[in-house]
């Protein structure tokens, strides 16, 4: 069976923000400071972003946070060159056996909070030309998500035209989080829907549980007096929280929100979050449009019908309960995701799962490959 690894990540080279920059901006690119706990912090614009407890380097390598002194010791510079280096993807991938890769960003995930929206808007330029050269050195295997700014929507509609037209990426990624303070299915995005709907290209949901934009549990990762660790929260808690509950105030927002409806062609995926949550929090949306159908006016159908019609969802693999959620959904509407090179990422083995998935040869032929090609556009 061919395999596409839905969901990998690019672990940009910090030189990029000065060769991919226009000249103007460079001064606000991205780069790195030593904060008074001899951690590396990474600065956007004048913002520095929100710290973790370690440098963001183990962020980037596989198994990179399982060792408390490697997590602290690794910086970027040191991060697994598989995340920049085409050569060791490929010959990662032909380890694993992976024929195609969807490629995110790791950088770009601190985007879209203080920072300024024209200095944001320049770096998702950059980003953009880079991996789309980057997509170039095997250009049958690797493939790209743009990075748009999506806090100024008239911005992120001409660089989603951009990225799609003349780069040839392949959809964009968003944080389902609040830009400039607005939900998914504030009326000010329906210029972007339109645009990414008639571009025919997917919209890919995916969290990052890093930088200054408002995330899920990050209200109580506050320091308290008489306590030692981070806060009420750890990093650990934070993450296990904010991806599967942004994920579903996103998913909560695009289909009842009436976005789908309006926009019925829309494509979109959720990635990175698992995806067991899901027939869970359909069910609950089907249920509250039963009882209160007054307060979602738009909707003409059952909000599981929208996600079965539109929408896509990333598993892992070794979920425990993939088989319910293909039956819930559809078993053309799950991918196959890595997360290389991060933290979470299995390598070797990322694909080992599949021996003991107990799914018929056709679903798993769609979960692995061809429900990516068709979300994509291969």
């Amino acid at each position: 069976m061919k395999i596409c690894d839905a969901d990998s990540h690019a672990v940009e080279p910090m030189s990029i923000w000065q060769e991919y920059v226009e000249p103007k901006y460079r001064a606000g690119a991205p780069r790195f400071i030593i904060d008074e706990n001899n951690i590396e912090r990474l600065v956007i614009g004048d913002t520095v972003m929100a710290p973790g407890p370690f440098p963001i380097g183990g962020v980037g390598t596989p198994g990179g946070l399982t060792d408390p002194v490697a997590a602290r010791s690794t910086t970027y510079a040191k991060a697994y060159p598989g995340g920049w280096d085409a050569a060791i993807r490929l010959k990662d991938m032909d380890a694993e056996g992976i024929a195609t890769t969807v490629i995110y960003t790791s950088i770009g995930l601190f985007f879209g909070g203080d920072e300024e929206p024209k200095l944001t808007a320049a770096l998702c330029r950059a980003y953009n030309n880079w991996i789309a050269d980057f997509c170039k050195q095997a250009p049958d295997r690797f493939f790209a998500v743009a990075l748009v700014p999506l806090m100024d929507v008239e911005a992120a509609v001409i660089e989603a035209r951009r990225a799609m037209e003349q780069l040839g990426l392949r959809g964009v990624m968003l944080r389902p989080n609040p830009y400039a303070g607005r939900p998914m299915h504030d009326p000010a995005y329906d210029p972007f829907w339109r645009e990414m709907q008639g571009l025919g290209a997917m919209v890919g949901i995916h969290e990052g549980a890093v930088g200054n934009i408002p995330f899920a549990g990050a209200e109580r990762c506050k320091k308290h007096p008489g306590v030692e660790n981070p806060g009420f929260l750890s990093f650990a808690m934070s993450h296990i929280v904010c991806h599967p509950h942004e994920q579903q105030l996103a998913a909560m927002q695009l289909i009842c929100g009436g976005v789908l409806e309006k926009f019925p062609t829309l494509k979109v995926a959720f990635m990175e979050s698992g995806c067991g949550w899901l027939p869970y929090w359909l069910h609950r949306l089907d249920e509250h449009l039963e009882a209160l159908p007054s307060f979602m006016p738009a909707l003409k159908m059952a909000p599981s019908d929208y996600f079965r019609r539109q929408c896509w969802i990333a598993t892992e693999g070794e979920e425990a309960d993939l088989a319910s959620v293909l039956r819930f959904v559809g078993d053309d509407r799950v991918v196959w995701a890595s997360d290389y090179p991060h933290f979470d990422c299995k390598l070797p083995g990322s694909l080992a799962w599949c021996k003991h998935a107990e799914l018929p040869e056709s679903v798993l032929e769609k979960v692995i490959y061809k429900n990516a090609a068709a979300l994509y556009g291969f």
